[in-house]
């Protein structure tokens, strides 16, 4: 028998050590016969719980396995477009998409969202959005078909290989509930058939399109298992923002996956979404249905197997820029915190969100042309700008001469610094004017509230520097 503790030891009789000895030795003979007979006659294990069957649901990022990918998406409901200040105007909407393409995975760069990479092959990539009497159409161009994507902390990542895309086509690729994004949901190891899991909090942005979550959660469960699949359900909501948007999103799939050959096989998924109106888009009531199939490519390879080796761990910045087609027939390469507000054939406005947070507008417009070699005077776009302004105007802080490019004969144009008041704030403005050789010239604008100068690190020269403007119209444009 143990002690109590703190009892004192007391000095055990020889007889008392051999009675123990004498014990140990007939176990080890017991243990001995029973090893000996082991093959011939079990140890009955009835206090044994019966061994449960196990599944693995984990798509190991191998490079060299090449999967056909379609998707198909379905969006209805409503546009809650803003008038004034305090009213909105219900729209109704319908949206629908057809993406295919084929699919490779990449090296993970890290853990989480950094393990979700793919280079991917499209071959079809369109979309159509009805918005009560006005519907848009988009596609992915032809040269910008091999495309990178990848998880980061806000969500899925997209960028081509072939050279900058539009915002448009950034839209197109940013599928709700996409298939690399889905693999982030699914348990990790062997489980049970009958498994209840919660993925990660990291996997929300992934898969629910939020830009970042305040709230929220998702739960996964085992519903059926074969000899080569198994389905999974996975449901949940997630509260957070988009676009510097409020946003409410309720998300449920079904997942197919195939544990014999190890890959997510078929992923239908219902997402919806109560979204408010934000500085870069309206609001939205709507529920979009997404279906993915999945299978090992049987046809001709689109995607050859050392794409992977000019794959970048990390892409450079200008593999990040987007490019957007200007009014006036000029083209502008900017980073991803611009988004396009409106546009118009004759002007396009962008606004620049970071974290979440409107910090700059830019007007962007045609300005009238001019006489080859010439440009619009000084003194003409001075008094043009304090026009512009009008009583909101306090100082013109600077008027400068952009730099002459070296290929060019003449000046490119000016640039005029100004402050004043806008509806009670101080503003900075930065009016530039850009102009081409033959005379095509273009107008842009940048306001800035004044107390975040300080952070602004000449973002109007950087965009500037990037914009160029064709002689003639192009083939686009003139449509």
């Amino acid at each position: 028998m143990m002690r109590p503790l703190g009892q004192p030891i007391t000095k055990r009789s020889d007889r008392t050590d051999f009675r123990v000895a004498n014990r140990i030795i007939c176990l080890l003979v017991g243990l001995a016969g029973t090893f000996a007979h082991a093959q011939d006659t079990p140890a009955p294990a009835a206090t044994d719980k019966p061994t449960q069957p196990t599944v693995r649901l984990v798509e190991e990022p191998r490079t060299e396995r090449l999967l056909d990918v379609t998707a198909t998406l379905d969006v209805r409901g409503r546009v809650l477009a803003p008038v004034g200040v305090d009213r909105v105007v219900p729209l109704p909407l319908a949206a629908t998409g057809q993406l295919a393409w084929q699919m490779r995975r990449l090296k993970p760069t890290g853990d989480f969202q950094r393990s979700l990479r793919a280079v991917r092959r499209f071959e079809t990539a369109v979309s159509s959005v009805r918005v009560d009497r006005r519907t848009t159409e988009s596609s992915l161009r032809l040269s910008r078909r091999t495309i990178v994507s990848e998880g980061t902390p806000s969500g899925l990542r997209h960028y081509s290989l072939d050279g900058p895309l539009g915002g448009d086509e950034i839209e197109l690729l940013d599928l709700p509930a996409d298939p690399l994004a889905l693999l982030g949901l699914l348990p990790p190891g062997q489980v049970t058939h009958d498994h209840t899991w919660t993925p990660g909090k990291w996997t929300l942005t992934l898969v629910t399109g939020l830009d970042a979550v305040d709230s929220g959660t998702l739960k996964g469960r085992l519903v059926k298992v074969t000899d080569t699949t198994a389905e999974a359900v996975v449901e949940g909501t997630a509260e957070g923002a988009v676009g510097g948007a409020r946003s409410k999103v309720t998300f449920h799939a079904t997942l197919l996956f195939d544990h014999k050959l190890g890959f997510l096989r078929h992923a239908q998924v219902t997402i919806e979404e109560h979204r408010q109106a934000g500085p870069v888009s309206p609001g939205l009531e709507v529920v979009a249905q997404v279906r993915i199939d999945r299978k090992p490519v049987t046809g001709p390879s689109r995607l050859k197997p050392d794409i992977v080796t000019i794959c970048p761990k990390q892409p450079a910045d200008n593999q990040l820029q987007l490019s957007l087609q200007t009014p006036g027939n000029g083209r502008l390469l900017h980073d991803r915190n611009w988004h396009i507000f409106h546009q118009t054939p004759e002007v396009a406005i962008l606004r620049r969100l970071v974290n979440g947070q409107l910090v700059a507008q830019c007007n962007l417009s045609k300005a009238p042309s001019v006489q080859a070699g010439t440009i619009t005077s000084r003194e003409e776009f001075l008094r043009d700008v304090k026009s512009a302004l009008g009583t909101r105007l306090r100082e013109l802080v600077s008027v400068e001469s952009l730099q002459t490019d070296p290929s060019r004969t003449t000046q490119r144009g000016w640039k005029i610094t100004a402050t004043g008041i806008d509806h009670g704030l101080p503003m900075h403005w930065f009016y530039y004017l850009c102009n081409h050789p033959s005379g095509r010239q273009l107008s842009l604008v940048f306001a800035v509230e004044s107390e975040r100068i300080k952070d602004w690190h000449d973002t109007d020269r950087k965009i500037v520097s990037r914009l160029t403007i064709a002689p003639t119209p192009t083939r686009a444009a003139r449509r």
